[in-house]
């Protein structure tokens, strides 16, 4: 009986889910170029992650197997005249990723923790107006606890809502999509093979 009530609590209200977003659409409107720096350090950071594993594989496969270069990697002919040169570009260009994952990480989380702050701010400001122009006798019969838990928490919880589900719902159908668009980049027999799995682990 309490795991169905737990089932019942986790689903989302998807109509009053989305009659949120309809009425805070104009906050994003006002921090929309903001918004859009941060998804694009989202979408550069996805795309960073996906070649990060390159330089491993290249270091494992024609540095320690001697194996020659693909020729999708011809590009890197002019270091292949000797093994360390070789690694040594591969290596510089792993930490060159990893410090491009940073950056890109940096500008994703804090552009939108700086979005999500003011418009918590914009959106306590605007309660706050509201309170002042009601009447005495509305401050009269309520309670200065409630009020400041509406001011407080409940905004806190609007910004988790507002800022940090669409951004973790964004990151993980980005990063999903972008990992089958190289799967079935370099092998679509193969990728269509993992991809067939995803409904049996869906429903299992």
């Amino acid at each position: 009986m309490s795991a169905k009530r737990a089932k019942a609590e986790a689903r989302v209200d998807l109509p009053s889910l989305l009659r949120i977003y309809r009425t805070f659409r104009h906050d994003y409107a006002r921090h929309w170029k903001a918004i859009a720096v941060s998804y694009a350090g989202l979408l550069s950071l996805v795309a960073v992650t996906l070649l990060l594993p390159w330089p491993l594989k290249l270091i494992l496969d024609h540095v320690v197997l001697s194996r020659p270069l693909p020729h999708g990697a011809v590009f890197l002919a002019r270091f292949a005249a000797s093994p360390q040169t070789l690694l040594a570009a591969l290596v510089l260009g792993y930490i060159l990723l990893r410090v491009l994952e940073s950056l890109f990480t940096l500008v994703h989380q804090v552009g939108l923790m700086s979005v999500g702050e003011r418009m918590s701010a914009g959106i306590r400001d605007r309660l706050f107006a509201h309170l002042q122009r009601l009447s005495l006798s509305f401050h009269d019969d309520a309670r200065s606890g409630d009020l400041m838990v509406r001011l407080v928490s409940d905004v806190s919880d609007l910004k988790a809502v507002l800022i940090e589900a669409p951004q973790n719902f964004s990151q993980r159908v980005v990063t999903f999509v972008a990992h089958i668009a190289l799967m079935l980049f370099l092998d679509w027999r193969l990728a269509l093979v993992g991809i067939g799995v995803i409904p049996v682990l869906l429903v299992y």
